[in-house]
């Protein structure tokens, strides 16, 4: 047996009943060759397989109810916490509409005759007025006293009680005395014409102002809201914006519809509530759902999960109830890797006994690669893959998938 070259015995074994054989020669010729070390080695093979690899995407609907206190799965559902408080707001915006308005008053000068013999005395602010058409009134502007006899007279200025261009009136128009009782004394008239009323642009109170300030006070009031009621927020909780809705209590405008103002305030009281839950738990939904949608022999890749919100919503129940705390859908991309499953249980036999070029074709028939699988036997002049499945190696190299 000695005589029996290692090259001898690969060139003339090449079936299994030949490796059995094989294997007694090697333990015989152990045995011979005692502790001077072994006559052969026995064949081994390596097969590395790189596995086909894919990008799983879903998006996910999930419900945040406030009703629920555990995570529902079956049904994509989370529990949520209800969060509201009352704010207060104010805000003004300027009026867009413009209209004429009165502006300056109209001023002049009458002439008042004594109608007695004796002194007449005309107290500051004494009203004279037109008797023609739309009566327009005037007040002295100082005191005055009418000389005494009969037709004597005195001079004085006057202004317009209402200011705009009413006031301008032509002259001798002005010929009346309010007062009674001095009519009698003195008549008045004036020899030139008032001037200097006038108008001026102004803005006006219309429905748009109203609506437009109403709705920035009601933006400004729910940014409010988002800021204060995500600070009551807990370590593990998200708050979306969308989960922001604010109730109008009480508004209050400083200016009434029509009126001339530049400017319009408001004063606005409202309840906001928000609902916040775990993002955490909305992204173990997602991935439970996202694993359900893995292809047949293929496993998921836990590491290389991703999930991020889409949008939120909130839900419409079919049946409203005050006693019925709002609902949230959340839509979440769900993203993950899958993996080819691939086993030492399921390649052995696939290439045992079989030759490297066979079984390179039998890998690549029956398993999802992304590689052309490489299969070496050890020594190099060993033409076939063992029988015995513990000298077959097998690495599934995931990390080029």
């Amino acid at each position: 047996m000695r005589s029996l070259s290692s090259r001898r015995l690969g060139r003339a074994l090449h079936s299994g009943w030949e490796e059995w054989l094989l294997l007694l020669v090697l333990i015989l010729g152990a045995t011979l060759v005692g502790a001077g070390g072994t006559l052969v080695v026995w064949p081994r093979a390596t097969v590395v397989l790189v596995p086909a690899a894919g990008l799983l995407e879903q998006n996910v609907d999930i419900v945040a109810d406030p009703s629920i206190e555990v995570v529902q799965e079956e049904g994509a559902e989370i529990p949520a916490r209800l969060i509201r408080m009352e704010l207060k707001g104010q805000s003004q915006v300027s009026t867009l509409a413009r209209e004429d308005a009165p502006d300056a008053k109209a001023t002049g000068e009458v002439v008042l005759v004594n109608r007695t013999n004796g002194p007449v005395e005309i107290p500051r602010g004494t009203i004279v007025s037109t008797s023609a058409g739309t009566t327009v009134r005037f007040a002295t502007l100082e005191k005055v006293t009418l000389p005494a006899g009969l037709g004597s007279v005195a001079r004085v200025k006057i202004e317009a009680l209402d200011p705009g261009p009413s006031g301008n009136v032509g002259s001798f128009l002005i010929n009346r005395v309010a007062s009674a009782a001095l009519a009698l004394k003195a008549r008045v008239a004036n020899e030139q014409p008032t001037e200097g009323g006038s108008v001026k642009q102004v803005g006006v109170v219309t429905v748009a102002d109203k609506e437009r300030l109403r709705a920035m006070l009601l933006q400004q009031l729910h940014q409010e809201a988002y800021a204060r009621l995500g600070s009551d927020l807990g370590p593990q909780e998200f708050l979306p914006v969308e989960c922001i809705s604010v109730l109008v209590l009480d508004e209050t405008y400083d200016h009434l519809l029509g009126e001339a103002t530049d400017i319009l305030g408001m004063t606005m009281r409202v309840r906001a509530q928000g609902i916040a839950f775990e993002l955490s738990q909305a992204q173990k939904v997602a991935r439970t759902m996202l694993e359900r949608a893995v292809p047949a022999g293929h496993a998921f890749q836990p590491g290389l999960f991703h999930a991020e919100v889409l949008k939120v919503g909130m839900v419409v129940r079919e049946t409203s109830s005050r006693e019925e705390p709002p609902r949230v859908q959340v839509t979440m991309k769900a993203r993950g890797r899958t993996e080819a499953t691939i086993t030492p249980a399921r390649v052995i036999p696939l290439v045992q006994g079989k030759s490297r070029l066979d079984a390179v074709a039998e890998l690549q028939a029956n398993l999802l690669l992304k590689e052309q699988p490489v299969v070496s036997v050890e020594p190099d002049w060993w033409e076939r893959v063992p029988w015995l499945p513990f000298r077959i190696r097998v690495i599934v190299d995931s990390e080029r998938a």
